[in-house]
């Protein structure tokens, strides 16, 4: 035993709260505990599962360098809690070196040698094995997307990308090495990943997550007819909640009016119950306006999903040409029995030079992933 034993928690892999409670537990057990680490540590406590970790965030070239020093899990810490004093560290209790293990994790091979350039090419299982940092990408390319300039385009295009490729992998990515040779994942999204591998979180998307501007803006661009340039007006305003908009937006845009007014309509989930239901009923009046047409509900239903934002519908017919002018007479059709609350169609934009375009040089061009 020592004779004056100080824990220093390590942070890394542990929320904030959760650290302060930990040691505000700590300091009502009369226990020493160490803002920082120093040499008069005595006692580390740490979620990772290797001392080598532990030393390389502490700035340390490997776990020998903590001496004599007890690198220990959260289990230990929680057994003095609740004697109220420090026990001694078992053999349970001991974070052990990765040194042993380190040939074990040098010959796993890459997750893939060759990656389709294009995420339609992909099987990508909606669960996936790597949840944690596709998580994480995706509020990054959604912070880039809401900041809404030409460069911070491209930067959420990178990071849907990065995404995309990971949901795509056979097995849980363990080390950063796996996706080197990826030319999908850049140098940022790798950098994240590391984060996440070392340290459980990513610095940078806890800071957006607390951000409040972040979460105002998700909060105005759910908002059916509300973009990013809108929304950082309302945020300009001093708006912080839905009905202030409601109280406050004079616009004579009709997408926005509907979409205050429905707002809560439009963000509940709609079931695959509900989906079926709703193909049902259009496919009834399809029948009336096109005759012998295919019908089939895409999109996330599709994959699998049991709820989703809306209910995508293909209609198709076997016979050329037959569909040219058949969306204006279904719109008619449901509208005439009160089906439809607020209709519109769009004419198609597609051409054939589409057909000759380089994609991956248009913003709009990446194939979309499964989510």
């Amino acid at each position: 035993m020592y004779d004056n034993p100080i824990i220093y928690i390590l942070e890394a892999r542990i929320q904030r709260q959760r650290l302060k409670d930990m040691q505000n537990s700590a300091r009502k057990r009369q226990m020493s505990i160490a803002e920082q680490y120093s040499s008069s540590v005595t006692h580390i406590v740490t979620e990772f599962d290797n001392a080598d970790a532990v030393a390389r965030k502490l700035g340390l070239e490997s776990a020998r360098c903590l001496n004599q020093r007890q690198v220990v899990k959260l289990q230990w810490f929680a057994d003095c809690i609740r004697a109220g004093c420090i026990v001694p560290v078992d053999e349970h209790h001991k974070v052990k070196s990765g040194e042993n293990n380190q040939s074990v994790r040098e010959v796993a091979p890459p997750v893939s040698a060759r990656i389709p350039d294009y995420a339609c090419q992909r099987h990508t299982p909606l669960q996936h094995h790597n949840t944690k940092f596709t998580d994480a990408l995706e509020i990054l390319e959604k912070y880039a997307d809401l900041r809404y300039d030409d460069q911070d385009y491209s930067r959420a295009l990178a990071f849907r990308r990065a995404s995309c490729v990971l949901k795509s992998l056979s097995r849980p990515l363990s080390r950063l090495s796996e996706i080197q040779n990826v030319t999908h994942i850049g140098s940022h999204s790798q950098k994240v990943i590391q984060e996440i591998l070392e340290d459980g979180t990513s610095e940078e998307v806890e800071k957006i997550c607390a951000d409040p501007w972040f979460q105002k803006m998700k909060l105005f661009t759910a908002i059916f007819g509300i973009g990013p340039a809108r929304a950082k007006e309302f945020i300009a305003k001093g708006w912080s909640s839905i009905q202030e908009v409601r109280d406050g937006c004079t616009s004579s845009d009709w997408r926005i009016q509907w979409g205050l007014a429905f707002h809560e309509d439009l963000t509940t989930p709609v079931t695959r119950a509900e989906a079926d239901y709703i193909l049902g009923v259009v496919r009834r009046h399809v029948d009336r306006v096109l005759p012998g047409a295919v019908m089939e509900l895409t999109g996330g239903f599709r994959r699998g999903k049991q709820t989703g934002h809306d209910v995508d519908i293909l209609i198709m017919h076997p016979l050329e040409n037959k569909i040219i002018g058949a969306l204006p007479r279904l719109l008619q059709s449901l509208q005439s029995h009160d089906i439809v609350l607020c209709g519109r169609h769009e004419r198609s934009t597609y051409h054939e030079e589409l057909l000759t375009q380089n994609t991956k040089l248009s913003p709009r061009g990446e194939a979309a992933c499964g989510q």
